[in-house]
């Protein structure tokens, strides 16, 4: 069984959080099983029983904040922008968070440019707070919400440069999230939010 997972650094939740209308600094609480909600950020994520979460709220302006001081950190680059890492197919939040601090030193010893910050949601129906659901049948039902949700949490004005990494199922988040917010038929119910990356990266992209 895996080490319950305490993680330091910010974390952007599109997911109910407890309680749901928190101020900076509040304890929040979530679960693997959490439905969908406002995305948020989050920082010292830890789990303190497998798959129940309790986590600092960070308010929209503090995290910009955080972001603009980690080059404080970076030992070697001083020209750091946030980088929003979206998960593939099917991967706990936990696993998520550990995958990206394991690899944390990498961002601040090795000349790499970039604050990463886990983004964290559920996807369609969903059991688990990572799985994507129907999304598999039809990848662009849902994708919309899900690109609006992150990018309404990360306004260019607060955020003017930001990076998106996606692994597998993740790339679907923009290249069928650019298209709007669609309804069950397929039909689009809210144009594409206003959303402006340096980069966009692909990892092990999947084509459904």
């Amino acid at each position: 069984m895996s080490k319950l997972i305490y993680y330091k650094g910010l974390v952007l939740a599109a997911l109910e959080i407890t309680p749901s209308n928190p101020q900076h600094g509040d304890e929040v609480e979530f679960t693997s099983s959490s439905g969908a909600g406002k995305a948020v950020f989050l920082k010292k994520v830890k789990e303190f029983e497998s798959g129940k979460f309790k986590a600092e709220y960070v308010s929209p302006e503090r995290a910009a904040r955080h972001v603009e001081l980690f080059p404080k950190l970076n030992k070697t680059n001083k020209d750091t922008s946030p980088l929003f890492v979206v998960h593939g197919f099917n991967v706990q939040p936990a696993n998520h968070m550990r995958n990206i601090a394991s690899k944390w030193e990498r961002f601040t010893d090795e000349d790499l440019k970039y604050y990463p910050i886990p983004v964290l949601w559920p996807c369609s129906e969903s059991v688990f707070i990572i799985g994507y659901g129907k999304d598999q049948e039809d990848p662009s039902q849902r994708a919309g919400a899900e690109l609006k949700a992150m990018v309404d949490a990360i306004p260019n004005d607060l955020f003017p440069r930001k990076s998106v990494l996606l692994h597998s199922m993740g790339n679907h988040v923009v290249f069928n999230g650019a298209c709007g917010v669609k309804d069950e038929a397929g039909k689009v119910i809210d144009k594409a939010p206003d959303v402006e990356f340096e980069n966009i990266f692909l990892a092990a992209a999947v084509s459904l």
